[in-house]
């Protein structure tokens, strides 16, 4: 591992306390370091020494551009949200889970947990944005912020809030064997109510029970919480206010 692994996995490891999975939210360019191959290299090392402590990773490959592509092939439609996703499939043989728009690339003793998830929903019951919520993982934002927290979008969604509905479609999906039509269902945001996502809000309310977690990687502040109290603090908040996590325009 050269050094640049050896720095991020030091300020990464300081996030997780006994959680076997790890769910990475990032923005590589936030990170202090020059695109280069070392960085790339220092990247891949750091995954590949959290996953020789038997840890199941996690990475986010969604492609949210599937609604308006009208269409989905899981081997040519790329990650929407970053490249590390594409560089762990490439370099380090994670495994894309069958989403046409949440998919996740994943490796690890855990990762059939994610593999066999349901495929027809976008973060709705058995689909691997919703198993997140009822798993002890570590969510870790290198970079990223919560706004970035997909997981909560799965309880909006339990919560059934005012501000979503059900939407689906019928399109032409290729998980690997060919294409054929695969209806897909989505809570989606109404378009007849005016909202902004805040996901961002999980963050003081988890520094007020004292969950969340910090660590420095250079000059960035980097977080981390467990999904379950992630979860237990949205519930709590939806009950409370069902706008909790969105500003009314």
């Amino acid at each position: 591992m050269n050094c640049i692994g050896e720095e991020i996995y030091h300020a990464v490891n300081q996030l997780i306390n006994d959680e076997e999975i790890i769910l990475i939210h990032s923005s590589l360019s936030k990170l202090g370091y020059k695109k280069s191959k070392e960085y790339q290299e220092g990247i891949m090392s750091f995954l590949e020494k959290l996953l020789n402590e038997n840890k199941t990773i996690l990475l986010p490959s969604f492609t949210f551009s599937f609604t308006q592509k009208r269409s989905y092939n899981i081997r040519k439609d790329k990650s929407e949200t970053g490249i590390l996703s594409e560089l762990a499939i490439e370099f380090l043989g994670f495994k894309r889970t069958f989403n046409p728009m949440f998919s996740f690339a994943v490796k690890g003793r855990k990762e059939s947990l994610f593999l066999n998830s349901n495929s027809q929903s976008g973060y709705g019951k058995g689909t691997a944005v919703s198993k997140i919520t009822n798993e002890k993982v570590a969510i870790v934002m290198l970079g990223a912020d919560w706004n970035s927290c997909t997981t909560i979008h799965a309880i909006e969604e339990e919560m059934q809030v005012p501000y979503r509905e059900y939407v689906s479609w019928e399109y032409p999906v290729d998980f690997g064997s060919g294409f054929s039509n695969r209806r897909f269902e989505l809570f989606a945001r109404s378009k007849d109510i005016n909202t902004v996502r805040r996901f961002d809000r999980i963050k003081n309310e988890l520094m007020k029970d004292k969950l969340l977690r910090k660590s420095h990687l250079n000059q960035l502040e980097l977080e981390a919480a467990n999904a379950l109290d992630v979860a237990n603090i949205a519930i709590k908040k939806i009950e409370e206010d069902s706008y909790f996590f969105v500003e009314r325009g």
